[in-house]
């Protein structure tokens, strides 16, 4: 998790953009809540779509059986 919060932070910083509209979709929902909890006053708002808006651990075999099951 931590990981990814900090990969927004560096695009964030090298784009050189200090308040900023975040969009998050899917499973970047919970990186973006993470970042937007450690850098509030930079996010301007906020807008989520189609994750629940906390962090789910995904089983080890998810992208065997996404790949494989339709």
């Amino acid at each position: 998790m931590q990981e990814h919060v900090s990969d927004i932070q560096c695009v964030v910083s090298a784009a050189g953009v200090d308040r900023f509209h975040l969009f998050s979709y899917s499973r970047g929902v919970s990186y973006a809540l993470g970042f937007a909890n450690e850098a509030a006053r930079r996010v301007v708002s906020m807008i989520i779509q189609d994750y629940p808006a906390e962090h789910k651990q995904m089983p080890a075999d998810w992208p065997d059986d996404y790949i494989h099951n339709d």
